[in-house]
């Protein structure tokens, strides 16, 4: 559901507000601001209307990842999600990559489970750092258990539509204790 006003308004009255040190752009369109996705001194983060006045679009020249800045803005500026439309293609994006991270070939759900909310947070690559550290955090994952995951990469690298392990023996379950 998108926001009730006009894309104008909304990024007049929900959105400039909550901005870090915004200031008019040079085409007198939408704002130059700090971007809330990094540590930022410069201002690198653009936000305004499209030319038929119809699309609120944003992007940081810095970072340059939409959805990552569009959860900061959700989440460190306090802007209600309605405010900032994800695009159908980005949303599309987005799916199919948590479907292909879904039915990947592994039998650890931990490493699925790190791996979907990073895609949700952003992220085509686990983070570094305190994001990786947070993600784990967020996804029940320890945090040495989360680095040896980034070192190996995606889970989604091989061809197998089986669920099983690429060697073709089924996983052996955990025995019940008696």
């Amino acid at each position: 559901m998108a926001c009730d006003l006009p894309p104008r308004q909304c990024l007049e009255w929900h959105i400039k507000p909550k901005l870090r040190k915004p200031r008019l752009s040079e085409d007198g369109k939408g704002y130059r601001a700090l971007c809330p996705a990094h540590s930022d001194r410069h201002h690198s983060f653009s936000i305004g209307v499209s030319d038929d006045g119809k699309v609120l679009r944003y992007q940081c020249f810095a970072c340059n990842s939409r959805s990552r800045e569009r959860l900061a803005l959700i989440r460190e500026c306090g802007i209600d999600a309605r405010c900032l439309p994800l695009p159908a293609k980005e949303k599309e994006d987005l799916l199919d990559w948590i479907g292909r991270l879904a039915t990947a070939p592994t039998d650890n759900h931990a490493e699925v489970r790190l791996w979907i909310v990073a895609a949700l947070e952003g992220y085509r690559e686990l983070p570094r750092g305190g994001e990786l550290d947070r993600v784990a955090a967020k996804s029940s994952v320890s945090r040495g258990w989360a680095y040896k995951m980034r070192k190996r990469g995606a889970p989604t690298k091989t061809d197998n539509p089986s669920s099983y392990p690429p060697d073709g023996n089924s996983v052996k379950h955990r025995r019940s204790p008696p």
